[in-house]
């Protein structure tokens, strides 16, 4: 014969004081409930869950039963039989295979990135160029703030691209610096 199942709850209001209860018997989780709303009327029951305690005891009779642990603790009987394998190697898991799926992708992302930097920052020093030269020549003619604003966004693109190729310069990547040595080479 099968043991009860133990469940505990929390209960409040309507006069009760906020304590945990338990009950045995129901086979699931909404017929613990329906119990215990029975049994305390008016109550709030919240937090419906199988009881910890009894969880582990049925955990240990398995285990008896099993015959697994004969002869050392449950946690012998456990690395005994999960450490097991054929292949006699590494074992790539689907967690370690999304891990490292993961880190390449993110490697080739952030190298994509790195080579685009002198785009992406002229790209950064034309958009700063035409909003801020736009916002700052309001009162001004309209051919006069035209060109103040081609000026500037020109102006910031070259200085975006000088700086993204500066930082490839310090790290020995510049594509100015490629070129001079190709020209050198022939």
């Amino acid at each position: 014969m099968a043991k009860p199942i133990t469940w505990t709850a929390n209960i409040t209001g309507k006069g009760y004081t906020p304590c945990e209860v338990s009950i045995s018997g129901p086979s699931t989780s909404k017929y613990a409930y329906a119990a215990l709303s029975a049994q305390y009327p008016g109550a709030k029951v919240y937090n419906v869950r199988r009881d910890t305690a009894a969880i582990q005891e049925e955990w240990e009779d398995t285990l008896e039963k099993s015959g697994a642990n004969k002869g050392g603790s449950s946690a012998e009987a456990i690395n005994t039989t999960s450490s097991q394998s054929s292949g006699g190697g590494y074992e790539l898991d689907l967690g370690s295979a999304l891990g490292l799926g993961a880190l390449i992708i993110g490697g080739v992302g952030i190298w994509f990135a790195w080579m685009l930097l002198p785009l992406v920052t002229g790209i950064g020093g034309l958009f700063a160029g035409y909003k801020y030269s736009s916002k700052y020549s309001v009162n001004v003619n309209f051919h006069l703030r035209m060109w103040l604003v081609l000026g500037s966004a020109i102006l910031g693109a070259t200085g975006g691209y000088m700086v993204g190729d500066k930082v490839h310069e310090f790290t020995g990547m510049s594509s100015m610096n490629n070129t001079e040595q190709v020209q050198q080479a022939k």
